[in-house]
């Protein structure tokens, strides 16, 4: 609930911005309006991408689809070793995952871009707007493939070939972790945000840390692990060259004047189709 809550929250600073423009003459050029466009067109260039797929990509795909598999086959040595091997140190140090990886990373993302805005630190409000835009959607993606795929959890039992999709139950939403992608994700926008060694190695980390917690604490398999990591990893580095890469302009057709409004009438969004 309380990320949700924290989502209507950006969505309503984002709305404000008609606060400094009249509707009929607002042109979408303020800092959030332009903010929601760019949310809003790196969501529909992912739900796109894999139809610009070109052959390196596909392989790519298949070599994530192969290693996890791959992975399948050691998932129950690595949980047997990590079992066997649990401490008080160790519990203080996999408690990462009820602070990281979860709904605090994107509440986090969300009062990063506050931060930036309100201090109007360009490099400060796109690390929040990036993290969030990676987080959301990395997310969304992960939650799908949990409902369609329907492992089992190693906490439900030894075998790791249990698949019930669509069950919508927690212990079937194993494969791939959400903890794992949204740990990535954000660390990726993060990490890549700034050109420095140490901060590089410390987000990711951070994500590894996280993930290595949900095994620790019996939740997940190895090979869900590595699924959701790279899944983090690719769309937020994708979306971190969103803009690099000319996709804004390959998007800007269904989202090309955009922009939120809030009068006397009401508030809501208005698009204008190029």
């Amino acid at each position: 609930m309380k990320r949700i809550n924290c989502l209507w929250l950006f969505w309503g600073i984002l709305i404000s911005a008609a606060v400094n423009s009249h509707p009929s003459n607002a042109s979408g050029n303020t800092l959030l309006a332009r903010d929601a466009r760019h949310f809003l067109n790196v969501g529909w260039g992912l739900t796109q991408a894999p139809l610009h797929f070109n052959p390196t990509d596909w392989g790519r795909t298949c070599l994530l689809a192969g290693s996890t598999g791959l992975l399948f086959a050691v998932d129950k040595n690595v949980k047997r070793f990590t079992l066997s091997h649990r401490s008080s140190f160790y519990d203080e140090l996999f408690n990462l995952d009820q602070y990281y990886g979860n709904r605090y990373t994107l509440d986090s993302a969300i009062g990063l871009y506050g931060l930036g805005y309100l201090l109007k630190n360009n490099r400060v409000r796109l690390m929040g707007l990036y993290s969030i835009e990676a987080i959301f959607y990395s997310e969304n993606l992960t939650a799908w493939l949990k409902m369609f795929l329907g492992r089992r959890r190693p906490c439900a039992g030894e075998d790791n070939l249990v698949f019930k999709p669509f069950k919508h139950q927690a212990l079937y939403s194993s494969l791939p972790s959400g903890h794992a992608t949204v740990g990535f994700a954000a660390s990726t926008v993060l990490a890549k945000s700034l050109n420095c060694s140490y901060w590089k190695i410390f987000w990711y980390g951070v994500g590894v840390l996280v993930s290595a917690s949900r095994i620790y604490h019996n939740v997940h398999w190895v090979s869900d692990l590595f699924f959701g990591g790279v899944i983090g990893y690719s769309t937020a580095s994708w979306v971190m060259n969103f803009d690099k890469k000319g996709s804004a302009s390959r998007s800007r057709h269904l989202f090309g004047e955009i922009y939120p409004y809030l009068s006397v009438n009401g508030w809501g969004v208005r698009v204008r189709l190029k």
